[in-house]
């Protein structure tokens, strides 16, 4: 499996001959839009206009659910999450849950996992979703994703082998987030030199340790 980071909470799974993309963004967040081919994408937020930068006769998966398409299993797993505003409101009846959809890809034995935009801690029954998960895509630039505390936290409660760090501060990005070095800091990890690609077999896993990743956009 190649793993490619196309920018924001966006990535690119080569998987033999099939595509998937993963999180298609807009030029509205202030990044060149990913032109790519895809056979299979995946969409966390299904009212993103990111998609229109794809092409392709794909396969598109945009909500929870299982599927499969081409050989790739894909598992959209539902949360509810209170939204920052709704946090500070004090009035409970003004709360408003949104929906996020995070999603478990599974293709040569690989099991990967993406967790969006998540700003929130899991529950045992979304933790159950996720174990035995290899790889970990996790939000780490704090606002309305996860900080690089509790990425941790949650990288602590998932255990997986290897974690690629996503949406944080970019040149260009309108979005205020934090650096991907605060994240580092909090996995007492020295500065990790970024790779263009990420290419892993099942058995190249790391075992009893769980390795950063930190990927360049490409």
């Amino acid at each position: 499996m190649h793993i490619y980071w196309l920018g924001h909470g966006c990535f690119k799974l080569q998987s033999g001959e099939v595509t998937v993309v993963i999180d298609p963004y807009s030029k509205d967040i202030g990044l060149k839009p990913p032109r790519t081919k895809a056979d299979i994408v995946i969409m966390s937020d299904p009212s993103s206009n990111g998609i229109e930068s794809v092409s392709g006769d794909y396969f598109l998966i945009d909500g929870p659910g299982e599927y499969e398409a081409k050989g790739i299993f894909v598992y959209g797993i539902g949360l509810d999450s209170i939204s920052e505003k709704a946090e500070v409101n004090s009035n409970k009846k003004d709360i408003k849950e949104e929906t996020v959809t995070i999603y478990r890809i599974e293709s040569e034995d690989i099991s990967v996992a993406h967790l969006d935009s998540l700003n929130k801690s899991l529950n045992n029954r979304e933790l159950g979703k996720l174990e035995n998960v290899d790889i970990l895509m996790v939000p780490v630039g704090g606002g309305s994703v996860l900080d690089a505390k509790k990425a941790v936290e949650i990288i602590n409660q998932v255990e997986p082998r290897v974690v690629i760090p996503m949406q944080y501060k970019l040149p260009k990005l309108k979005l205020k987030l934090d650096p991907v070095d605060n994240f580092l800091k909090a996995m007492h990890v020295s500065k990790i030199n970024p790779v263009n690609k990420y290419i892993v077999k099942k058995k190249d896993l790391p075992q009893d340790r769980t390795d950063i990743v930190v990927l360049e956009q490409t």
